[in-house]
């Protein structure tokens, strides 16, 4: 059963949402009494999985908890297997980046209901027993991809606002196009790739519309634009294809790719076919503030990325389990005689729908990076250090 947030309680907590499932026991199993435990299942380690971990470990340890990190290392039995466990062991709560959406279903049906359960950065899908969801808001990144696009076509302003008659027509002193793109989406059983996909083409309805922009290979379906696994190789291999079919000795002005492994593969290609880094080079979208992006960005074969920091996610995940054990301890033992509930003010509090219920979200919106954000929103950050930077440059120089 699930209850509303009062506005105090989200502010001050980020995630206000009512706990507690009318979900079955473990099946076959007699889940001992919940520690004082989070068990964390990701599956991997390495690069943003560490840092997750690390931040997870560090604010759940600092609140009181207990923390088990568990790694399946990409497999999906592994992980089903480790989160079985964890329930039957009893724990206060499960934070899980699911290898699959849909594998850890019949296991989180059967979890204890007194067990916060939390999906990071994957939705678990057809299952109650879900009580909040943190990501990364796949939408929003998939807007400000395309106004990097637009701004490096001077079709919008630094600040997304359109250069004015742009996207009906140019007037003149403006951009006249029409703009030939492209677009290279990542894989369509990556549940970020269809939103984010979407919210670009939404930004760029109007100037389709006004064929100030086209998309020179007439590819704009997912199945068309999709990418199998994400991968470079397979995203250069399309693209060559589309400089052969349809752009014989020219080339795209503009190339929106959802990520920085999917820019490298296009850069692959735009240099095969003859492009040169620099002001004259096509504009290259990302999404992952990659050290090797940092270097293309240096370098100009790629005009921006996106910075999803883990560090974020992990922190809104922490405040939202702390969160739940602070609204469980909170709620009073029922008495014979119940007293008036006091009027208090409620909000409504964002959900996405998972198949088989409402789970309350936050979403993380990632930020914008071009060449001249390195220093403040990358290494300001700490996110990289500038020597991490530096010596990724210097790699990366001449090569995607």
């Amino acid at each position: 059963m699930r209850r509303q947030a009062t506005a105090t309680q989200v502010a001050a907590l980020l995630l206000a949402a009512a706990l507690g499932a009318l979900v079955p026991a473990l099946t076959g199993c007699a889940p001992a009494p919940a520690r004082d435990v989070v068990a964390i299942a990701l599956p991997s380690d390495a690069g943003r999985f560490g840092d997750l971990a690390s931040v997870l470990r560090s604010r759940l340890t600092a609140e009181g908890f207990e923390v088990e990190v568990l790694v399946s290392d990409g497999e999906i039995p592994a992980q089903v297997q480790q989160v079985h466990d964890a329930l039957t062991d009893g724990v206060a709560a499960l934070v899980v980046w699911p290898v699959d959406a849909e594998a850890l279903t019949p296991v989180l049906d059967a979890a204890p209901p007194e067990t916060e359960v939390l999906a990071l950065g994957v939705l678990v899908r057809d299952t109650a027993a879900v009580d909040d969801y943190v990501a990364f808001d796949a939408a929003a990144g998939g807007r400000l991809q395309a106004i990097a696009l637009l701004q490096g076509l001077g079709l919008v302003d630094d600040d997304g606002a359109p250069v004015v008659g742009t996207a009906g027509g140019a007037p003149a002193g403006a951009p006249a196009g029409p703009f030939r793109i492209e677009l290279v989406a990542g894989s369509t059983d990556d549940p970020a790739t269809k939103p984010a996909l979407a919210a670009a083409m939404d930004v760029l309805k109007p100037y389709l519309a006004s064929r100030t922009v086209v998309v020179g290979s007439g590819e704009t379906g997912l199945a068309e634009v999709a990418t199998l696994r994400g991968n470079a190789e397979t995203a250069a291999s399309r693209m060559t294809r589309i400089l052969r079919e349809s752009y014989g000795d020219a080339l795209p002005d503009a190339v929106l790719a959802t990520s920085d492994e999917l820019a490298r593969g296009v850069a692959t290609a735009l240099l095969e076919a003859g492009a040169l880094p620099g002001e004259g080079f096509p504009v290259v979208t990302g999404r992952g503030s990659e050290l090797r992006a940092l270097a293309a960005l240096v370098a100009g074969r790629q005009y921006a990325t996106l910075l999803e920091d883990p560090r974020a996610l992990a922190a809104a995940a922490a405040d939202a389990v702390v969160a739940a054990r602070d609204a469980a301890r909170a709620t009073p033992t029922p008495s014979a005689t119940p007293e008036p509930e006091p009027d208090v003010p409620t909000v409504d509090v964002p959900t996405v729908d998972n198949g088989a219920a409402r789970v309350p979200v936050l979403l993380i919106p990632p930020v914008a990076v071009r060449l001249g954000d390195i220093d403040g929103v990358v290494i300001g950050s700490g996110y990289w250090t500038r020597e991490r930077v530096d010596e990724a440059i210097a790699e990366y120089a001449l090569t995607p």
